[in-house]
Parts: structure tokens; C-alpha cells; sequence
């Protein structure tokens, strides 16, 4: 058979291929490697890296035809693994043998392994001209996802933080897309927003001909149908809609066709055939264009919302736009991706010859992005018009994709929004048509051009009755002659109940679907005779309902109140809202229904509660969408169960289990929330014969809904409100003392408590809501943002100052305040009885601290008595992290950190896992090759000394540095103790004799002289170590260096040539310098002055690590560190403990200190470092046995 294929460039080749029935099975693509995959993206080159570890070849191309696609202008380029990059006219072709390690043969894969578990690998990017399936999307899973999104809207949890990722996306997304749209003579023209795929997105021709075909045949069945088909596709050409494509002219940017058919849509006025594109077709294994594009943030207004404010208004006003998507224009670079196929002559058949292609000029209908390139560029004329501000809002409020709800209380506000909001979009070349409105003097003075002439007029696809000004309730099921859980699910789907109006009456089919999933049966099953007669009957109760309900309740800028009944049962719980527009009456405007899980057994006092987490989400749902445009001032709950209300009103509910304590959080901060807004809210129980949400939870036939109480509101709703108590029982909330009721938005009104109530510790989801799901995950920040906002003075009682840049008293007293809420929300009486055994005390501040046997030595308080912080929780991670990414040490460095300050149980597996997940700890640790054996150590590395008395000196390097715009280099020099593994670390400038001596002269002045000096005596070096070999000769040789060493009496010993294992002193620290640097500061090139504070840092970072394993669970043993030997004491963290004079005070500042103190300051530290060597020495004696020997590479 003959095949066609275009290159890059647009230029036909044509390839002659033999069919088989089966050509292969399926192959395992071949995997690039890291290194790869950059130097591919940062060159540009056009490679199929691919994006699914499968595929199943769909044509098979050999030398005879690849060689015609062959380029002879270009030559190969080689990748950082060995393979080889073949430039090709599709693209490149990968190519070479790849080194990796021998692994089990997989006799499906694409790259062929060798004998020596080497690796050939070929394959190329290419369009795949495979036939995926035809046919269109199922009509009804895309009819059921519609259905299920409607379900949810309205219920969404309160306070549920957004997908971070997608927020940020959708941010790009948008801001790329205002910063491309251009506005010219003749409207807007928009980029399509493209994603970044792993694989090149098909011309996908072939299978648009395939759809093509099918649609042409089933046309042929209704001649006028196929005239009308080919009669929209002229217009389109003459509005300009479509443009031809010129076959001989390269394509601009991606190419794309998009399959379309035909909608039939009897019910429209105005357009009854619709030509529909289906921009999710894709062969097999690619993407296609809905998949290459972002779908782009939701601009658009809540359906349910609009249809609540529908209700508000005297004089209602509906216009849509004529052909909305197709009113914005495409920029030309975008327009080839969006190519269709037609008939030149729609009589005969689409032979080659008979085909041509088109692309839309304009944003195409069917597209993902086209609903937010639409509302976005509406939005953005919007944004720049002078019109009046309070119609543009209600415009972007109401404007839901084509159609414009507007409502107003006058005949002449109506009029004025006619005619403004007609010149505001003839602007950008939008008509707006088809304006309906109930009103007759409004309808008179509108231009007969501009109305609708039929009479079933829908808004938001409810229907609407003008003239009596009511909305048609609907339900219609359409017969089907075979019963299957797919049809069933179809047939729910296609009930249109977006505000839950006729929830009673398809509940028995929501639950006889639910019984189908948990009797597991097929999509596509025969139901059963019984089972099918079952659901005949539930048809037949639903279809034919109709009820009609007034459009207005209400007119702008009143007052009201909402009423909102909960109720559960076995099958479903559910809850129903009524806005009370007057003393004596109210309506129904929306309920919401779930069915609960069956995979478990959730008592009915459960259900309840969460019916009445529904009821206040959709209270604060309702008052979210309304208050625009009318002033809810009161919102009432109510029940008919008790035990769900006094687990909302407790006090002590936090006591209750995840299940009640999370649902009634929830509600409390819907409260807290609404209060906040100038909102009362109470709650209340009810009778069982008064609560009507009963009914949606129990379902009801048609001839019994009708006339329900349902519609006509609970009976005492018709009273006055005095006389509203006598049907209900109000439930006041209980709050533990010093509780309050507080804005979520406000922190600054949090009021004071006593030292020993924690407020966010009595609502568990403040806890993490304030804290836990903060993007920021640093511990450094999340104490400044909560001196920032004043947070510690909910917990510590005190004030603190207001300054942006909060001050070391203010940071302390922050991580006091979160380290007390951690405790008082985490750490309850089970657990303190539980951990009896770390003899736990309070402090002054309140905190909880471990009592070990160290009371009486000289370590600082956060050492002898570390706090309490719970394993595996928010706090515990951030604690171990902070500690872990201060150059990312090793586990036991980061165990020795963590300990100085806090005790967490379980602390070494904890760690584990945390630096585990370390992305720069993993690159950096986990190499392919094992560390050679050890031998016994030199004497001189054994026998006691002090510090710095014996060093091994070393270069490490070199160091990439910045300087003025310009990029240098320094080198950097180790010199360690051989003894007590102290280091000292240091930058110089170049690698000359001048600048070694300018070292060691800084090194003798800050540690002293030492007796020997031990160095590389390395006869060959490549490259850089070449240099630091050349400079050690040099150094030793140089009079002024000789003169300097000989005279401190200096000896220079050298390590064997070819024996690099005799200076691993200094090596292993240097691989512990390098990692530092890498995980610090990666491929970054720092300022001289950066670097150097990097390099001190890491010195300290050494300087602190433990000499010996340290214990997972020794409350008693303190951590030996080597700078103890130096400086003892030494901190790095600020310490908690905060006990001088003028502590509480926070414009306290410290007197300058007298020089006895210094004096006696120095003394006292030299004192305790001589115990602690003793100790050292001890310690290292007590290890020196094999197995301390084995893990002492981890230990350095």
C-alpha cells in the first residue's frame, strides 16, 4: 500500500509498504539517560525521548525506504552516553552501543543486549500512522463526568487548600496568555496554550481521513443533512471562520486535524445541525491536541450560582453570543494545529482528489482551552473598558461561556444594560442575540433582530417560561431497549438537576445504580429479568414529572435569612436550603444529596453528622454566591438528631474520633467563618415530621412529589419568626474556657488567653490549616511568619514588636509558641502516660522536657533537658530538616544536631527516611562502587595529642568563583587534625608558593604551629590535580616557605607515591567539603565572598559532627563532638532557653559585658575542655574495635 509522509519542513515523501495482520507484539522502548535528555533540551534538538515504556510498532521501515529519508546536509552528533544522534528528514535517529550493567534479558525489548552487557539501542522520532479506534468519545462517560461535576458543586470542603502545582500552572498559563492576546481593527488574536510534551504531537491526517469517511457515509442517509453539513462549512469559509491550506506551503508551528460530525440540535432556534471537532482523538500511544494543551484556570462563574442569583430581581434578562468561540481569532503561527478535512464536492466520495484541507483563523469549539481563551479574552476587553464598573462586574459574574444573565428591579435598568452591554461586546465584533426577558415594555423596546423567536427558552439549561415569569421542572426518560448499568448510568446522567430540585424523586435510582457497582456488574452487562423490571418501575415513577416554580423571589440589595434542614438515613444523607424572604414566606432554591460508601458500615448518628457538614457547606456556599447582590444576615441549621448536634456543640469533641472530631471542625470553622462576615448562625433540632430533608434521603414517586410539603417549606416557616422557637430547640455552641470564636481572615482580633489554653489546640484543623498546609516547609520561615503575624502572643500572653524584621528575643519566643502548640494539640494524658519513662517536667514557659541524669554536669539546659517533640509529625519533620539541610550532613550529624536542642522518639529511623527522600543527598550518595578495605591506622594518628599538634594538609579543587561579571577560580585548603579529626578550612587565590604561605601563616595565627605537617607526594597528577601537585613542590622548596617551617621547627612528612590511601585523612573530609558544595550551592557560581562563608560554614559543620555512633534511645550520653575540644558549649542554634535577667522584656538589650566575664568566660571554657578530652580519648578507646573501625568512613 502507498504512504505518505511530510518532514519537518512540510515535503511529501512517498513510501510503498506490504501489509500484514500482525507486524510485532508489543516492545520496550529504550530509556535515555539523564545526561542525555539535558544535553538534548539544551541544544534543541527535535528527539521522540518518548512517554510510555511501551509501544506496539505500527509500521516497520527498512534500509530500501529509510535511506530517501535520510539527510546528507547534516552530520551526526554524539551524546555524553557514547549513542549517536543520526539527523534524519523526521527528525533524529538514536543509534550506538550504550554501556550499562548486565540485567535479565527481556526478549521484548528494542534494545538489543551484547555479550559483554553492553547495549545497542536504535530508535527514531517519527509520526506513528497506526489507526487507533474512530469513533467518537463516548457521549456517555463525558455526560456522566458533566453529571457527577454538577453533583459536587456547592459542596466543596470548606478551607480545602487548592492543588499547589495546578494553582501555579494555571498562574503561567494565564499570565503567558495576557501577555501574547493582541488586540487589532478587527477584534483579538490569542495563542493557543501549549503544553511541554515528552513526544511531538502527530499530524494526525491519516486518521481525520478515516473519520472523515465514516461521517460522509452516515450522512448519506439524509441528503439534506449532508447539504446542510457542507452548506456550514461554506459559510464558515465565507465568514472567514476557516481558511484554506496551500499543500505546497510549509506549515507554520505544530500541525494537527481535527475529526469532526454532526450534533443535531431541534430544540435551538437558531442553529439546528452543528458541526462538533473532536480535539480528542489520537492514535495509539500519542497525545493528542487536547493533551498538548493547558486547560487554563476556571474564570468562569459557579453554574449554581448563577442560577441562584437568577432568582434575585424583578426583571430577568437573557442574551447569548452569536457563535461566542468563534468571535476570537487565532494568531497565524497557531492555526495549522487546528486543520479539518472536506469535500470539495460534497456528492461524491472522499477520494484523495475530493479532499481538502482547511484551518481555523478562529478559537475552535471543542478544544479544552477554548472555554478559558474565550472567557480570558472577554474578561480582558472587559478589564480595559470604560464602562461603568458595576456593569462590568455583574457581566463578569453572570457571563457563563455564551450565554449573559442579567436581573434588575426596573424596566429601565434592564433597558440600560441592552444597550450598554450591546456596544461594550460590538467592540471586539461579538453580537449579542436572542435577549428574552420577562418584561414586556423591555421586549417591545428591544429590536425584533435582537430577540428570540421561540417560545421553549432555557437558561442554563433550565427551562423558562417568560411571560408567567416561572421555571419548567423536567423529567424525561428516554425509553432504551437494552438495559445495562451503562444505560442506567446514562439515563441518571441525562436528568439535568444542577440545584438538587428533584433530588426525592431520582433517589431510588441513584441507589439502584450504587447496588449495581457493589454487585460488580459489567458496564456493558444484560441485566437480569427481575433486576430490569426493577428499574422499569423506578422509570416509570420518574418519567413524566413536570412542576413549575416561580423564577422571582426576591429583589436586590434585601435582606434574608436561610433556613437549611439535615437529614441521613441508611441509603443517603442530604440536606435542603430555603431562603426566608418575609415573615411568612420561604422557598426552596437548593439541596444536595450523597450516598454513603458500602464498603463500610457507618452508623446513622455518623450520617447525620455528616449532613450536617453538608448543610453548613452549602450554607456558606449559598451566602458566598448571594451576597453581591442581597444581605444575608442570619443562617439557621437545623436536625432531627441529637447526638449529631452535641457532638458539634461540645466542648470536649476533640476527644471524639477522627471521624466526629474532623466533620465537627469543619462546621465550627464554617461558623467561625460566617460570624465573620456579619453572618449569626444557630443551630438548632427539629422533629422528624417538620425536617424535609427526610424525603430526599427516602425517595418519593412522581404522583406523591408533586404536591409535598418539599416545595411548600417546613410549617412553621409560615409563621412569624417570633413564633419560630416553639418548632425548634436552639443549640447553643460550648467552648472550653478561654475559646473564642475567631475569623479565619482576621488574625489580628485573636484575643489573649490564659498560658495554659490552646486555642488552635481546641480545633485541631487550625493547627494544620495555619501551619502544616503553608507552602513554605522552612522552619526559619515559619517562625518569622508567626512573629510577623503575632501568632506567639496567642500562646506566651505576651506582646510582641511589629517590625518586618523580626529580632533574635522575637525569633525564641516564636519557636516557643510553636513548639507549645505542637504539645498541647499532639501530646494528650494517654501519651504522657505512655512516655512516663523520659520523666517529664514543664519548664517556666510551659514547654515539656525530658529529665535525664546530666542535670548536674556543665551542659547548657536545651542539652540536659531536651523538649519533647512527637515523632513522625509536621513539627518533628521541620526540626529534622532545618537540622539536615544546613549543608546536609550525614545521619549521625544530623541525630547529634537535632539532640542538642530536642528529644524526638524514634529519632534515628525518622532521620532515615527524611534523608532518604533528600534529592541532593541521593545524587551525591549513591554511587555504583564500593569503598576499598581498611588498613591499620599510622601511629601518629593514635597517640594523644592536642589539637592541631599533627595535621595532614591538603588542596581540594578548583573552585569556580564570580567576580565583577566575570568567572575566575580559587582553590581551597584542608587542614585537618590527624588526633581529634578537628579541621580548618580556607580559600586561596591561586595555587602559587605566595599564596600557600599566606595560608599557613593564617593557619598558625588562629590554631598555632603544629609539629608535623602531612602532604602529597604524588609524582603524577592529570589536570587539575597536576596543579596542586606542581604547587606542593614548589611550596616545599621555596626559600620563604622553608624559612617559615624551619623555623617553627615544622616536620613535612610525605605520603608514598601511588598510595593516595595514606592521606584518606584529609581525602574522606574532602569528600565531605565537596558534597557540602555540591548540595549547598550545585551548578551555582557564587562571589568570592559567598564562597568563603560557604567554606567557614562547613568547616563548623565538621567541627560539630559526633566522633562515635550515637544511641537511638541514650538520654543520658552527650553527644562528642571534635570543636568541644576547642570551645566548649559551642552553639550554632539559638538555644530556647531563655533565662537572663530582662528576658521578658522585648525592649530589653543586653549591657555590654565587663572584662572579668570575658576573662572568666575563657577560663571557664578552658576548664571543661579538658574533661571532655579525657572523655574523647575514652570514648575512642572504648570504640576501637573492629566494627567501630568498619563504620568509620560514616562516621567522618
Amino acid at each position: 500500500v502507498p504512504l505518505k509522509v511530510w518532514d519537518n519542513n512540510g515535503r511529501p515523501y512517498q513510501l510503498q509498504l506490504l501489509t500484514h495482520t500482525t507486524l510485532t507484539k508489543s516492545l520496550r522502548i529504550p530509556s535515555l539517560q539523564e545526561a542525555d535528555l539535558a544535553f538534548i533540551k539544551d541544544n534543541g534538538l527535535d528527539v521522540n525521548v518518548g512517554s510510555t515504556r511501551k509501544v506496539k510498532p505500527q509500521i516497520l521501515l527498512g534500509s530500501e525506504q529509510l535511506w530517501q529519508l535520510m539527510s546528507s546536509d547534516s552530520t551526526s552528533v554524539r551524546l555524553p552516553s557514547g549513542l549517536y544522534l543520526l539527523p534524519i528528514r523526521l527528525g533524529h535517529l538514536v543509534t550506538g552501543q550504550l554501556r550499562v550493567g548486565r540485567q535479565k534479558p527481556d526478549t521484548g525489548s528494542m534494545d538489543q543486549r551484547n555479550e559483554d552487557g553492553s547495549s545497542t539501542v536504535q530508535h527514531v522520532t517519527m509520526y506513528e500512522m497506526s489507526r487507533a479506534d474512530p469513533k467518537p468519545p463516548d457521549k456517555d462517560q463525558a455526560a456522566w463526568e458533566e453529571y457527577w461535576r454538577l453533583q459536587d458543586e456547592g459542596q466543596e470542603e470548606f478551607g480545602h487548600p487548592d492543588k499547589i502545582v495546578q494553582e501555579l500552572v494555571d498562574q503561567k498559563v494565564l499570565s503567558d496568555f495576557r501577555s501574547s492576546i493582541q488586540k487589532r481593527s478587527d477584534g483579538y488574536y490569542v495563542c493557543l496554550p501549549w503544553k511541554d510534551l515528552p513526544m511531538a504531537l502527530p499530524d494526525n491526517k491519516a486518521l481525520a481521513k478515516h473519520r472523515l469517511r465514516s461521517v460522509w457515509s452516515s450522512l448519506q442517509k439524509d441528503k439534506n443533512l449532508l447539504a446542510a453539513y457542507n452548506e456550514t462549512f461554506k459559510e464558515q469559509l465565507k465568514l472567514g471562520i476557516i481558511e484554506e491550506v496551500d499543500e505546497n506551503t510549509p506549515p507554520q508551528g505544530k500541525v494537527h486535524y481535527l475529526p469532526h460530525q454532526a450534533v443535531l440540535t431541534p430544540h435551538k432556534e437558531t442553529t439546528k445541525l452543528r458541526v462538533v471537532y473532536d480535539a480528542s482523538a489520537h492514535y495509539k500511544g500519542s497525545p493528542s491536541l487536547n493533551d498538548a494543551l493547558h486547560r487554563g484556570p476556571v474564570l468562569l462563574p459557579k453554574l449554581f450560582g448563577l442560577l441562584l442569583r437568577f432568582h434575585i430581581g424583578r426583571v430577568a434578562l437573557i442574551a447569548d453570543v452569536e457563535k461566542a468561540f468563534l468571535q476570537v481569532r487565532l494568531q497565524e503561527a497557531h492555526r495549522d494545529a487546528t486543520r479539518c478535512l472536506w469535500l470539495n464536492d460534497y456528492t461524491k466520495s472522499p477520494e484523495p482528489d475530493n479532499i481538502k484541507a482547511y484551518r481555523f483563523t478562529r478559537v475552535t469549539f471543542g478544544l479544552k482551552s477554548s472555554p478559558f481563551s474565550q472567557t480570558t479574552t472577554v474578561f480582558h476587553h472587559l478589564d480595559q473598558s470604560q464602562y461603568d464598573r458595576e456593569l462590568i462586574k455583574e457581566l463578569k459574574d453572570n457571563l457563563y461561556v455564551d450565554n449573559v444573565i442579567m436581573t434588575s428591579d426596573t424596566s429601565e435598568e434592564a433597558l440600560r444594560q441592552y444597550a450598554l452591554t450591546k456596544e461594550l461586546f460590538n467592540e471586539i465584533h461579538m453580537n449579542f442575540r436572542e435577549f428574552q426577558s420577562n418584561s414586556e415594555s423591555v421586549m417591545g423596546s428591544i429590536p425584533e433582530a435582537d430577540t428570540t423567536k421561540g417560545v421553549n427558552t432555557k437558561v442554563l439549561g433550565i427551562r423558562w417560561e417568560p411571560k408567567q415569569d416561572q421555571l419548567l421542572l423536567v423529567c424525561n426518560i428516554a425509553k432504551r431497549s437494552i438495559t445495562t448499568k451503562r444505560t442506567v448510568a446514562s439515563i441518571i446522567a441525562s436528568i439535568f438537576d444542577p440545584m438538587g430540585w428533584m433530588l426525592p424523586l431520582t433517589h431510588r435510582a441513584r441507589v439502584f445504580l450504587q447496588t449495581l457497582w457493589s454487585d460488580s456488574v459489567d458496564w456493558d452487562e444484560q441485566l437480569t429479568d427481575d433486576v430490569r423490571h426493577e428499574w422499569n418501575t423506578i422509570c416509570d415513577d420518574m418519567d413524566g414529572f413536570r412542576k413549575r416554580m416561580p423564577r422571582f423571589l426576591l429583589t436586590k440589595h434585601s435582606r434574608a435569612q436561610l433556613v437549611i434542614c439535615a437529614d441521613a438515613s441508611a441509603e443517603a444523607y442530604a440536606a435542603c436550603v430555603y431562603l426566608v424572604t418575609s415573615p411568612q414566606s420561604a422557598h426552596l432554591i437548593m439541596a444536595k444529596a450523597r450516598l454513603p460508601s458500602r464498603k463500610r458500615i457507618v452508623t446513622i448518628p455518623k450520617l447525620e453528622l455528616s449532613a450536617l457538614r453538608l448543610a453548613a457547606r452549602l450554607a456558606v456556599s449559598v451566602v458566598n454566591q448571594l451576597k453581591e447582590v442581597i444581605t444575608i444576615d442570619h443562617v439557621l441549621i437545623l436536625s432531627d438528631s441529637e447526638i449529631a448536634i452535641g457532638w458539634t456543640v461540645a466542648q470536649d469533641y476533640l476527644d471524639s474520633t477522627p471521624f466526629v472530631r474532623n466533620r465537627v471542625a469543619e462546621i465550627r470553622k464554617v461558623i467561625t467563618h460566617l460570624e465573620g462576615e456579619h453572618c449569626q448562625v444557630q443551630l438548632g433540632h427539629i422533629s422528624t415530621e417538620e425536617n424535609l430533608a427526610d424525603l430526599a434521603t427516602r425517595g418519593i414517586d412522581k404522583s406523591g412529589f408533586h404536591g409535598h410539603p418539599w416545595w411548600n417549606v417546613p410549617a412553621f416557616l409560615s409563621h412569624p419568626k417570633e413564633q419560630w422557637v416553639a418548632a425548634f430547640k436552639s443549640v447553643p455552641i460550648q467552648y472550653a474556657p478561654g475559646e473564642q470564636t475567631r475569623s479565619d481572615t482576621d488574625l489580628k482580633h485573636v484575643a489573649s488567653v490564659a498560658p495554659n489554653v490552646n486555642v488552635v489546640a481546641r480545633a485541631t484543623t487550625s493547627y494544620s490549616e495555619i501551619f502544616s498546609d503553608i507552602r513554605i516547609s522552612d522552619w526559619g520561615s515559619i517562625c518569622r511568619i508567626t512573629v510577623n503575624t503575632q501568632l506567639s502572643r496567642l500562646f506566651s500572653g505576651s506582646s510582641l514588636a511589629t517590625s518586618r524584621l523580626p529580632n533574635g528575643l522575637e525569633v525564641r519566643r516564636a519557636n516557643i509558641a510553636l513548639v507549645k502548640q505542637h504539645q498541647l494539640a499532639r501530646i494528650t494524658t494517654s501519651t504522657r502516660q505512655a512516655l512516663r519513662h523520659l520523666n517529664l517536667y514543664e519548664d517556666q514557659h510551659g514547654l515539656l522536657r525530658c529529665r535525664g541524669r546530666l542535670g548536674k554536669s556543665t551542659l547548657d539546659d536545651d542539652s540536659k533537658y531536651p523538649i519533647l517533640i512527637l515523632q513522625r509529625t509536621w513539627l518533628s519533620r521541620l526540626i529534622i530538616e532545618d537540622c539536615h539541610r544546613r549543608l546536609h550532613a550525614s545521619i549521625c550529624h544530623t541525630i547529634s544536631r537535632v539532640r542538642e536542642q530536642y528529644w524526638i522518639p524514634k529519632l534515628r529511623s525518622e532521620v532515615t527516611t527524611i534523608i532518604r527522600k533528600c534529592t541532593q543527598c541521593q545524587r551525591m550518595n549513591n554511587l555504583p562502587f564500593r569503598y576499598p578495605e581498611q588498613g591499620h591506622l599510622p601511629k601518629r594518628r593514635v597517640i594523644r595529642s592536642h589539637p592541631f599538634e599533627r595535621v595532614g594538609l591538603d588542596y581540594f579543587g578548583p573552585l569556580s568563583v564570580s567576580n565583577e561579571g566575570s568567572t575566575g577560580k580559587c582553590y581551597g585548603i584542608i587542614i585537618t587534625c590527624l588526633v581529634t579529626r578537628l579541621v580548618h578550612l580556607d580559600a586561596v587565590q591561586d595555587a602559587t608558593s605566595a599564596a600557600f604561605l599566606q595560608a599557613l601563616r593564617r593557619f598558625f595565627a588562629r590554631r598555632g604551629a603544629p609539629s608535623t605537617i602531612t602532604i602529597d607526594n604524588a609524582p603524577t597528577f592529570t589536570l587539575g590535580d597536576e596543579v596542586l601537585a606542581q604547587c606542593f613542590r614548589e611550596a616545599t622548596s621555596d626559600p620563604m616557605i622553608y624559612k617559615e617551617v624551619s623555623t617553627r621547627a615544622i616536620q613535612w612528612n610525605y605520603i608514598t607515591p601511588f598510595a593516595p590511601w595514606q592521606g584518606g585523612v584529609y581525602e574522606r573530609l574532602i569528600k565531605s567539603v565537596k558534597l557540602s558544595l555540591y548540595k549547598t550551592i550545585g551548578r551555582t557560581i557564587p562571589q568570592k565572598e559567598e564562597l568563603q562563608s560557604i567554606i567557614i560554614e562547613i568547616e563548623e559543620m565538621l567541627n560539630t559532627r559526633p566522633l562515635v555512633y550515637v544511641e537511638a534511645n541514650d538520654k543520658e550520653q552527650h553527644v562528642l563532638r571534635p570543636i568541644d575540644l576547642l570551645q566548649h558549649s559551642f552553639e550554632v542554634a539559638p538555644s530556647l532557653h531563655t533565662t537572663q535577667e530582662g528576658d521578658d522584656d522585648p525592649d530589653y538589650e543586653l549591657p555590654v559585658r565587663r572584662p572579668t566575664s570575658t576573662a572568666s568566660g575563657i577560663n571557664g571554657s578552658t576548664n571543661t575542655s579538658r574533661p571532655y578530652a579525657n572523655t574523647m580519648f575514652a570514648k575512642q578507646s572504648e570504640h576501637d574495635d573492629p566494627e567501630f573501625h568498619q563504620q568509620s568512613d560514616k562516621l567522618c
